[in-house]
């Protein structure tokens, strides 16, 4: 054998040794490394439950607190609820309800379709806002209809902005 060939099964081998290597201790190496640190993740959320439990347990009771506060019980009406969120919110930006209805009922598709009809007077933009959190906060229903009418006080002779809302929920039949 020349020098040359010498050297060509020489880094062959070489190669063949460094893959044989791999394939039966270093590959076996890593994957046992990754098993490893998967069981040390699980054992780190595992001790870690009985804070997590107990930081649940907190948010349970606070959040009790928040609905007894605010006086939502499971029994209470979303009707209620309703009204009691436009009455505060009333209060607090200078609007009055001057109408709400009681909910129209439609039974369609194994779902009943509440629509309740409610009415309120004040500026355009106070009526936006209430509109804006009946819309974004909370889960009040979708508003199918909005009507703005312009009223003139003849008395007082001053124009008056009132609005009529219709906002649907939908509640599925068991």
């Amino acid at each position: 054998m020349s020098l040359k060939q010498k050297n060509i099964a020489l880094i062959s081998g070489f190669v063949i040794l460094l893959w044989l290597t791999y394939q039966f201790s270093i590959s076996n190496t890593l994957e046992a490394k990754h098993k490893y640190n998967a069981l040390m993740n699980q054992k780190q959320l595992l001790s870690n439950l009985p804070k997590q439990i107990n930081y649940l347990k907190q948010q349970h009771v606070y959040y009790d607190s928040i609905l007894e506060k605010n006086k939502i019980t499971a029994e209470s009406s979303f009707q209620n609820n309703l009204l009691q969120i436009m009455n505060s919110f009333a209060t607090k930006n200078d609007l009055k309800i001057i109408a709400f209805n009681e909910p129209h009922e439609v039974i369609k598709n194994d779902a009943i379709l509440k629509t309740y009809t409610f009415k309120v007077k004040g500026s355009f933009n106070q009526i936006l806002k209430l509109l804006n959190t009946l819309e974004q906060y909370g889960n009040y229903g979708k508003m199918i209809s909005i009507n703005f009418n312009k009223n003139k006080n003849y008395k007082t002779n001053r124009m008056s902005l009132s609005c009529e809302i219709f906002l649907q929920k939908k509640e599925i039949i068991n």
